[in-house]
């Protein structure tokens, strides 16, 4: 989920950044998706956190209403 987006996101951000000539594919396409799976991590880590507090804080939070 948020991990792929944020990879896929700089891939194609890479890719059109080469299309357009501002730097060739060989060297942006290592950087960009390089720091943007460090970067995707670090949201995945960051969202488990919060999620644990709120769970934690508010369990009530979490359960589905019946209709």
């Amino acid at each position: 989920g948020a991990w792929s987006s944020v990879f896929l996101a700089s891939i194609v951000c890479a890719i059109e950044l080469a299309v357009s000539g501002a730097s060739p594919i060989r060297v942006v396409l290592p950087a960009m998706a390089g720091l943007h799976a460090l970067i995707g991590i670090g949201e995945g880590l960051i969202t488990v956190a919060v999620l644990s507090l709120v769970l934690a804080s508010r369990a009530d939070l979490f359960q589905l209403q019946r209709i």
